[in-house]
């Protein structure tokens, strides 16, 4: 399989040179330009029948296409933020970690024209916590880009909506309610240390996202819910001991740290961005709830991946069962964390990543 790198901003070609089929600018999670946002895979410069363009590294993208082409499209959305689970019910994931929601998944196909513009977002995955407030920030002010909810201290973070859309989408517009979008992956929820108990859930999902499951005793089953086709997802409802959950909303997931809860550990788990975000959770151990997918009538063969709430492997980003092979194994999942707050998978010991993922492949 022949490899094309992007030299520079304004297209691929070919390590010998020649032509390219489409141009590629590449920016950051803040805006900025950055010099190689993709590789494009197989057969040729000129986009030929099967070639691909894989978009791994979070952030912002515009494809120009200068052929027609009817490309397949996938999206995944970030992974939820991963905390501390104290073992309360140990079968509720691997070994004795936290897990948090998975990203979801969706495919689609459409044609385009040369000159058409297309606008691809990659999620960050969502910032997870170690014990009691010492978390790792991921992207600005501790939110996933472009949409998750916000971490606090007793939960993390939730996952990013990644996002394709046909037409030129500015930086700056990417969250205007009036944005409209091809496919959109979800991002998981955010998981809350102590939440060992219930069901837990967290993941993004089509076309609702998972309510997130798990809680702890003293603050009641009061965990965020999951967004819909046409509304965020519920804030954990009661009082708990900090008062209600937050609502997701459109392109945002309900954060968990809030100035409406003056405890400096925040409230619950936040959940994740998506086309709907879903909700944070009430009191401090709540989990998070998962985005919601989002697929167009403007495309066809489309289809949607997602997980299942426990006894499912809720942290498990699922591939196209059609299409094998075509997310990387770790697009989409949390990092594990167990007590002791050292990173893990269950398996390996490798780190999983959080980010989600895109791919466009020429199907004509």
């Amino acid at each position: 399989m022949t490899v094309f790198s992007n030299f520079g901003k304004y297209g691929i070609v070919a390590a010998g040179g020649g032509g390219a089929g489409l141009s590629i600018s590449a920016f950051n999670v803040a805006g900025s330009p950055v010099p190689h946002p993709a590789n494009l895979v197989g057969g040729t410069s000129n986009l030929n029948v099967g070639d691909s363009v894989d978009f791994n590294d979070s952030g912002y993208y515009q494809v120009v296409l200068n052929k027609d082409v009817t490309l397949d499209m996938w999206t995944w959305g970030g992974a939820g933020g991963a905390a501390p689970n104290q073992g309360f019910q140990p079968g509720q994931g691997p070994a004795s970690t936290a897990q948090a929601g998975a990203g979801g998944g969706v495919r689609g196909r459409k044609a385009f024209s040369a000159g058409d513009t297309i606008t691809v977002l990659v999620a960050e995955g969502g910032s997870w916590i170690t014990p009691h407030g010492a978390r790792n920030t991921v992207g600005p002010a501790n939110v996933a880009w472009p949409d998750g909810g916000i971490g606090s201290g007793n939960g993390s973070g939730g996952g990013g909506s990644s996002r394709i859309a046909d037409g030129l989408i500015p930086f700056a517009n990417i969250n205007a309610a009036p944005s409209t979008y091809l496919l959109i992956g979800g991002g998981g929820g955010g998981a809350s240390v102590h939440a060992g108990y219930g069901t837990r859930g967290m993941a993004a999902g089509y076309p609702t996202g998972l309510a997130g499951g798990g809680y702890y005793p003293n603050d009641g089953p009061n965990t965020g819910g999951g967004g819909t086709q046409s509304a965020g997802g519920a804030g954990g409802p009661g009082g708990g001991r900090t008062g209600a959950g937050i609502p997701g909303g459109k392109y945002t997931g309900g954060p968990a740290a809030h100035t409406s809860r003056p405890h400096p550990d925040g409230i619950g788990a936040a959940g994740g961005g998506g086309y709907y975000g879903g909700g944070s959770g009430t009191g401090y151990y709540n989990d998070g709830g998962g985005g919601s997918s989002f697929i167009s009538p403007a495309v066809s063969s489309s289809a949607n991946f997602h997980t299942t709430a426990w006894p499912g492997t809720y942290w498990k980003a699922v591939d196209d069962p059609s299409n094998p092979g075509t997310k990387p194994v770790t697009a989409g999942e949390p990092y594990f964390i167990p007590s002791s707050g050292t990173e893990i998978t269950p398996a390996t010991g490798t780190l999983l990543f959080r980010a989600g993922f895109v791919k466009l492949k020429v199907v004509s």
